[in-house]
């Protein structure tokens, strides 16, 4: 089994090579953090003809797989080869060891789901408009100004 380690991988990325990543873990852990520029296939969902078919890269050059740690990019890796991917590389420590070394990650951005009903939309609406009504009526008079 061939492997990389983060930082290798990390330099290959920052040097603008071409890389093709694909990441195998549950969609979850994708959208929490990922590597830059990668592909999310987890591994339940994973066809190796489909995936060795999409490519963009020709089929001599790496195909590099990563996981939490390595057990399922291993795994992964061994079916790629299966199909017929002669150049599949696991990323040694997955994304657990990526992040230990402070590589770059993608975030999701956390937004709370705020629901909305009607009694609340009512008391949000009424303290916008009594503090526009407060700002409005405390407002300093200018000698010689008009008020609107």
């Amino acid at each position: 089994m061939k492997t990389i380690h983060p930082i290798g991988l990390a330099r290959l990325i920052a040097t603008h090579q071409p890389v093709d990543l694909i990441d195998v873990r549950t969609k979850e852990e994708f959208d929490k953090a990922h590597i830059p520029g990668a592909r999310s296939i987890p591994l339940p969902e994973l066809r190796a003809s489909k995936v060795l078919r999409d490519r963009k890269l020709p089929a001599t050059e790496p195909l590099y797989v990563i996981c939490r740690s390595r057990v399922l990019a291993s795994l992964a890796s061994g079916i790629l080869k299966g199909a017929g991917c002669a150049n599949a590389v696991v990323v040694d420590g997955g994304m657990e060891t990526w992040q230990a070394q402070g590589l770059p990650v993608v975030r999701k951005k956390w937004f709370p789901k705020i629901a909305i009903d009607a009694p609340m939309l009512a008391l949000v609406a009424g303290f916008g408009f009594g503090l526009g009504l407060a700002v409005h009526e405390t407002r300093p008079r200018l000698p010689g100004v008009a008020r609107p």
